[in-house]
């Protein structure tokens, strides 16, 4: 026995002397992790729990075997559990440290930062505070932080495309796309040039030609930019580099207070809601009929305009019909079906009463 340990050790109950290994041997293999020179051993809940329990039994011995805390520490531990009568807890609840962020906070302070570029870290925190959550600055940056979302005068100079979209309401947006069509010396290419309006996802067909050449361009951008739907909803006009659009087609939208903006080379992601409509006519419309002759593809492509901005349902635009007809949203009368292009496009509706 060591010289320090009092006398009557020397006699202690064979139970005690059990007690007594049984911590040490739980103490020595929670040490045994304890790598030298390395940070402090996190213990979890569990081993706080497991060793207030074993070393409260030995009393005023502690002080002489415990050696991973403070004895006091030990029965401080032993303490709380009693008092919250807590039973071991599972592994989620095995942290060190203090409570984290939750996530809901987190994804908050995400999404505010996103929806508002000028927003400092102070700002966010005042307008958290607003809604009952107390969370300092330097926690918002290491969130922001760790989200790759830089600080706000990195992110007022990195606004994203899709926030400009969302920002300008009336931005239009111009594209071709090719049908191939048999006539009666062959098999011949068109060029169709149509129009859209990103919001309300409105789309006007221009024309179809063989030879889109720049008096063509330029009759068809005269007779778009008549409409009353574009002269109302003056704003911007994105297309792609292609020398089609050229100096003077710009100028007729220029000429009626519309900004063009051409987007940079290889991009058909700036020009996402044209793409989609190209993808839409072909695959529900184009692909499944055997034109022959430009009258038949014109009427093609009239029959999918009227049903595309009256009859079809838009998912991007909380899946309702852009402009639909008057009787749409009746829940009484009989279901009846209208068709376009022999059954190809079907709309269905109630008959007024």
């Amino acid at each position: 026995m060591s010289p320090h340990l009092p006398l009557n050790l020397q006699q202690a109950s064979h139970i005690l002397l059990i007690q007594i290994i049984t911590y040490l041997l739980l103490e020595n293999q929670k040490l045994s992790k304890w790598i030298p020179g390395h940070c402090r051993q996190k213990l979890t809940n569990t081993d706080r729990m497991l060793l207030s329990k074993l070393a409260h039994p030995l009393g005023p011995l502690r002080k002489y075997f415990v050696s991973i805390v403070h004895p006091k520490t030990i029965e401080k531990w032993f303490r709380r559990f009693v008092l919250k009568k807590q039973n071991p807890p599972s592994d989620k609840n095995n942290y060190v440290g203090r409570p984290g962020i939750p996530n809901k906070i987190r994804k908050l302070v995400i999404s505010i930062a996103r929806e508002n570029t000028s927003w400092g870290y102070e700002k966010i925190a005042g307008v958290l505070a607003n809604l009952g959550f107390s969370i300092s600055h330097q926690s918002i940056g290491n969130i922001l932080s760790n989200a790759n979302i830089p600080p706000s005068p990195e992110r007022k100079l990195s606004s994203s495309w899709h926030r400009f979209l969302k920002t300008h309401k009336h931005v239009w947006a111009t594209d071709f796309f090719t049908k191939e069509v048999w006539e009666l010396s062959g098999l011949k290419t068109y060029y169709i040039l149509f129009f859209i309006h990103i919001k309300s996802r409105k789309i006007f067909i221009a024309g179809a030609t063989e030879f889109p050449k720049e008096a063509w361009m330029l009759q068809h951008a005269r007779n778009i930019s008549s409409r009353d739907e574009f002269l109302d909803n003056i704003g911007f006009l994105i297309h792609d580099r292609d020398s089609k659009y050229s100096h003077a087609f710009g100028k007729v939208f220029s000429d009626i207070g519309f900004d063009t903006i051409r987007l940079p080379k290889r991009s058909p992601n700036l020009n996402a809601f044209a793409e989609r409509f190209v993808l839409s006519i072909k695959s529900e419309c184009l692909d499944h009929l055997l034109l022959l002759g430009e009258c038949s593809l014109i009427r093609a492509l009239r029959e999918y305009e009227a049903f595309y901005n009256t009859e079809r349902n838009h998912q991007g635009i909380d899946n309702v019909i852009p402009f639909p007809k008057d009787h749409v949203g009746q829940n009484c009368g009989e279901i009846k079906k209208s068709f376009r292009l022999g059954g190809l496009l079907n709309y269905y509706y109630r008959q007024a009463a």
